[in-house]
Order: structure tokens, then sequence, then C-alpha cells
């Protein structure tokens, strides 16, 4: 117990670091340590010749002044079941045709029971029958467990009270927690059977156990039986306040609502990794929502990109073929890595994906060029054009094919040359409407479109819309 070093001790079969770290960490449960130091406590239990949780045990009861059921506990817990039952450890108890009872705690049960037995020799019990000669090994070592923690702690004297029966049975369940302080188990639903132990473990209490209604037990014999919950055979039932203070922690957890699309800040509070409580709070003011809400967006940002928003995509559109059309410019392609550069900046302050969509992602996008490479697009990439009329329409721009101005026929009068842009050197392809705005031709030949293709649909033109004018040369 002087040896501080644990993996530089010379075991001589040396146990696996996690075996190690899982020991460590239970004697620091128990407060037998205390940065891997010795406490009071750890020197006391030390002192007895029992394995630490039992020593625990046996402690605490003394304390309280319940040592000799503790020591009948400690003893059943050791020793082989005295109670007669069927092969399969998950039966129902039955005493004549009726089912178990529900109990605070199974363990208390069975030492009630043999206390009868040592006092009037009774060995049917609502448990089962009694094995008479189990019985009387397991009432034996407990009295060699009493007469051991009275000898170390010099424990001759009768607690100052009597506690009630009542107390008694929960005096002894506190001991069992103090025992047994990393086997709380939290019931998934009311009176299900289905719970999670600290650390994360499934358990299913075991249709024996009349441990049924309390929210919180602690799992003092479990069986693993292959199958995804270990079972319960033994439970005990606590109430909350019996934790150690110094075990719970209340923190600002932040994860993400798949359905909702929504980042959800939860408080809860904690006995070791068990949560005990949660709620909902809009309080973020330590809660790194923004890093979870990125985390969540970038990996489909599809879904975060703002809809149906013309200017926004035509942006992007603008920005991606001027890159192509003149390389010389620099210009980022504003792909996802320089998308993600903005997201990142637009999840701060915000929760959710419908909130992202709604995101000023045009203005933030632009902030990625430079002063000189904005000037350079509105000049060389125009939103729109001017026509001879004065009226400035919008062009439509898409990655590997030219910009197209939709215009009727009689915006474009006075225009001789196909508009170019890019340096002049890519024409605008034109999509000439008539009156209907329905389309007519479409051309990046302006000059042929006036000369060839222009008097042939001219004469339509007038049958339909006479009171356009439709002048020979327009």
């Amino acid at each position: 117990w002087g040896e501080t070093d644990l993996p530089a001790f010379p075991w001589f079969q040396p146990p696996t670091p996690h075996s190690l770290e899982r020991a460590a960490r239970l004697l620091e449960d128990l407060g037998a340590t205390h940065a891997g130091r010795l406490t009071p406590l750890g020197r006391s239990m030390a002192s007895l010749p029992l394995e630490p949780r039992l020593a625990r045990l046996l402690l605490e009861a003394e304390k309280v002044g319940c040592l000799p059921a503790a020591a009948l506990a400690a003893a059943l817990l050791g020793e082989r079941d005295p109670f007669q039952q069927s092969n399969s450890p998950d039966r129902p108890r039955i005493v004549g045709s009726r089912q178990v009872l529900d109990t605070d705690s199974d363990l208390v049960d069975r030492v009630e029971s043999l206390e009868r037995f040592a006092e009037e020799g009774q060995t049917e019990t609502p448990l089962g029958t009694l094995n008479r000669r189990s019985a009387q090994a397991v009432l034996r070592l407990a009295d060699q467990l009493r007469r051991t923690a009275n000898k170390e702690t010099n424990a001759t004297r009768p607690p100052t009270t009597t506690p009630s029966d009542t107390d008694a049975a929960a005096l002894l369940r506190r001991c069992l927690l103090a025992a047994f302080p990393d086997r709380v188990a939290k019931r998934r639903e009311p009176r299900g059977r289905r719970a999670v132990m600290v650390g994360g473990r499934g358990v299913q209490l075991a249709e024996s156990s009349g441990v049924r209604d309390a929210e919180l037990f602690v799992c003092l014999d479990t069986l693993d039986t292959g199958s995804a919950d270990s079972l319960v055979r033994l439970a005990s039932a606590i109430e909350p306040h019996w934790l150690d203070s110094r075990l719970i922690r209340t923190t600002l957890d932040v994860d993400f609502d798949e359905q909702r699309e929504r980042v959800r800040v939860v408080q809860r509070r904690r006995y070791h990794d068990l949560i005990m409580d949660e709620r909902h709070t809009s309080d973020t003011a330590n809660a790194n929502t923004a890093s979870v809400l990125f985390a969540h967006a970038s990996r489909q940002l599809e879904r975060v990109l703002p809809k149906d928003d013309r200017e926004f995509d035509q942006f992007l559109a603008r920005v991606r073929c001027l890159r192509q059309w003149l390389p010389q410019c620099e210009l980022p392609d504003l792909d996802e890595p320089h998308l993600h550069e903005v997201l990142r900046t637009l999840c701060d302050g915000r929760r959710g994906f419908d909130e992202l969509r709604q995101a000023p992602w045009l203005d933030f996008t632009r902030g990625l060029l430079s002063y000189e490479q904005t000037q350079m697009l509105d000049r060389e990439a125009p939103e729109r054009l001017a026509t001879p009329r004065g009226n400035r329409l919008r062009l439509r721009y898409e990655v590997g094919r030219p910009p197209i101005l939709s215009a009727r026929i009689q915006e474009l009068f006075g225009m001789r040359e196909t508009p170019r842009i890019a340096a002049g050197r890519v024409p605008v392809l034109l999509e000439l409407l008539g009156p209907n705005m329905r389309p007519q031709q479409l051309t990046d030949d302006l000059p042929s479109f006036w000369k060839n293709t222009y008097p042939v649909i001219r004469k339509e033109l007038r049958r339909r819309y006479p009171k356009h004018d439709w002048p020979e040369n327009p």
C-alpha cells in the first residue's frame, strides 16, 4: 500500500494498463486514495483482510451503527446464494402462486430473511426456501467479518442509538452505495427493467429482482449474458441525495438534433458520467454552439446554402466563369473550402440550418475577393448590360457556357455588334424575345441576325403585333 507508481511495481504477473487504471479509479471512488496516495480511510480499509469494496462496506456500517447487517450482506455477496432457486439466473421469484413483491433492496431482503433464520430457524421465506447448511455457512462468515471489523477498528461499543427496522434498512442501503459507488444505474423508463450504469454500460434487472420502482439503484450482482445488456440479479435502491456531491457536476452540453437540424444546448447533471437529469436551455454563453453547428453543416453544405437566391448563385457563377475566361485574374474558385470558410463565420450566433439558409451568404462570400478583384469582376463579368434604350438587363451565367442576355428585340434596336465581356474574349449569347416575351431567336452574331434573320421574322411580327414599331433597318 506504500507503492505510488503502480506501473513500475515489480509484478509477478503484471495486470493490463486498463485493469490498473480501473482499479485505481475504484480506490479513488471508494475514498481509499486521493491523487494516488492513501487516505486515512484507505489505511483503515487496508487493515482489514478484505477486498476493498467489502472493507468499505463494513467500515461505513460500523460508523453508522449497522455492522451486523452489513457483515451479513458482505457474507451473502461473497458466498454461494443460500436461497434455493431454479437453474435459470433470470427466473421470477415465486412463493406458492405469488410473484415476488416490490422491494427497495434484493440484498436487504436476503439479510432480513437470514436474520429471521438465525433467530427462529425459519427456512421458508418470501425469497424461496433457505438451504440450511448454506445459510449456516453464511452466518458463520458474517460473524467472522463482524468480529474482524470490530477488532481492527476497536469498535467494541455499540452505537448510542438503535435504528428502527426501516432506518436500519435505509442505512444498509446507504452503506451498499458507499461500497459500490461505480455501480449506480438509472432506469431508462419508469418501472422498466432496462437501465444504464455509470460508465455507459447497459443493464437489465432480472425478473427475480423486486427493485421495480426506484429510478436509481446499485447493481450488486451482475451477469454478462452475451447480450447488449448485462443482467442484474441483485439490486438495491438509493435516493438521489445519498450520492456524493463531490462526484456530481453540472455541464452545458451541445449536441445536434438531426431531425430538427438545430443545435441543442442541454444542461446536464451527472454523477460520474451517468446523466441524472437534463433540461434544454437557451443559455449559450458558455456553450460552443458555433463549432457543433459548423461540424454538421459542413458535411452537408448543399442543405445550408441559400435556397432560390438568384443573386448568390449568379455571383458564384460569375466568379467561376471569369476565373476560366481570364485565369490571370487569379480569382478564387469559390469551391467547398472557400464556402466552408464563409460557413464557419456564419455559424457564429446561429443555431440551425434554417438560420444558415437565411444568412447573408452573398455579403460574406463577396468578402473573399479583394477590392481589385471585385472591381475586375464587375467590369469583366458584369451582372447587367445596358441596352440602347437605356435599360440595364440582367445577364445569366453558367459555368462552361457563354453568358445569356434575354431581351426583347426592340430593346436591341440600335445595337450593331454582339456585346462581349471578359476583356472582349467572350461573346454574349442573345436570347431575342418577341413582345410576348417568348424566344424568337438565339444568336451570338447580332450583325448576321439583323441582316439575314430579322427581315424574315419582321413580317410575322408586324402582322401579329401591328402596334409595335418594326423598322426595316433597326
